[in-house]
């Protein structure tokens, strides 16, 4: 851990340089600096560069990260902790806080839309889908339907490689691979990243009823399953602020997904690969008809804040240094706290510190 803090300290010392060299206003209207000049604006880095100890951040970070603040999930008390811990340091600190018809001027308040998933069950013909153990619920609208399943392979659609190509899927559950078709050699097709063509509301217009994505092995399921199925809670932007697809989205073992469609894993990924070698889109090749999908979820209203401050220029008066980061992370899961101390409770206590250090430069 303290190496990985110096080496936080030496990136932070980086950064540091930027303001050296403007130190002063004589500094930036002078002639070119003499050698003089190049002593004192080494000294004054070291000064405020020397803020910024492996120590301090130790120190922070262990409080940051700590059980108190609960994981510090959106809208959760921990959370709510943590933004009064970051407005207090600004304040002690100098920074300026943006919102003045409020108390803490340093908080900004967001609505949010939490959504839980009380229950629910995806069936086939004889097969039932267990939730939370061969499935975890992504996104959920909270609706009990029965449709056809169609298999759109990676979910591409570019020049050259559609899997949507002259399916019908109007009011059918689709089954999705994650990631991007890659050759048995291991060849990527594309040089874009699945994630750069597909997002959920580009399905949104061809009236799916259920989208299910899966993996591509067994193995990158079991990996992110435990952290997936923990997800019963999901916080969004409330709806009237943000494109919401009109579906529920699953993530599903492919093992099951194999069984949804009548054969082994090793069956289905076969047929599949044998596809991407041959350079051709996988969409259409299994469907299966009469899937029932089983949803109960609430939703309630939450408020979160975004917590900021500002150094105002000294000279440059209409220019500000506005200091905010990333601080909230996973909460509490199944009884356990995820402090999220790398991510990202390391990140916020190096900008805290850059904080402190370009409030005492100025």
């Amino acid at each position: 851990m303290l190496k990985q803090i110096s080496r936080l300290v030496l990136v932070l010392s980086a950064l540091l340089l930027i303001i050296s060299c403007s130190t002063t206003k004589q500094s930036v209207q002078s002639k070119p600096s003499t050698t003089t000049n190049k002593n004192m604006d080494a000294m004054v880095m070291k000064k405020y560069m020397n803020t910024i100890s492996p120590e301090e951040l130790k120190e922070r970070l262990y409080v940051f990260a700590s059980n108190d603040f609960e994981g510090r999930r959106t809208g959760t008390r921990g959370q709510k902790r943590a933004a009064e811990f970051l407005s207090n340091f600004y304040f002690n600190n100098g920074l300026e806080g943006p919102i003045k018809d409020q108390a803490n001027p340093y908080l900004q308040p967001i609505d949010f839309m939490e959504s839980v998933t009380k229950g629910g069950s995806i069936t086939l013909g004889e097969n039932t889908y267990t939730l939370n153990k061969d499935y975890a619920v992504l996104n959920g609208i909270g609706s009990s339907n029965t449709s056809d399943v169609v298999f759109i392979g990676y979910g591409i659609q570019t020049e050259g490689y559609n899997d949507l190509e002259g399916l019908d899927l109007e009011g059918k559950a689709v089954v999705m691979l994650f990631g991007e078709p890659t050759t048995s050699e291991g060849d990527r097709l594309f040089e874009f990243s699945q994630q750069e063509s597909f997002a959920e509301k580009m399905f949104s217009n061809l009236g799916i009823s259920n989208m299910i994505v899966s993996t591509p092995n067994q193995m990158m399921f079991n990996a992110q399953f435990p952290y997936m199925k923990g997800s019963r809670a999901r916080i969004s932007l409330k709806e009237e602020d943000q494109d919401v697809a009109p579906f529920s989205t699953f993530f599903m073992s492919p093992e099951k997904v194999a069984d949804m469609f009548g054969m082994s894993s090793d069956e289905f990924f076969k047929k599949i690969q044998d596809k991407v070698d041959a350079k051709e889109p996988s969409g259409g090749m299994f469907s299966a008809k009469h899937l029932t999908i089983e949803l109960d979820k609430t939703d309630r209203n939450t408020v979160s804040h975004n917590v900021m401050g500002y150094i105002e220029g000294s000279d440059l008066k209409d220019e500000l240094i506005v200091i905010s980061s990333h601080y909230d992370h996973d909460g509490i899961k199944n009884g356990v706290i995820y402090p999220g101390a790398d991510d990202d409770a390391s990140g916020t206590m190096g900008v805290i510190e850059i904080a402190q250090a370009f409030s005492q430069a100025k």
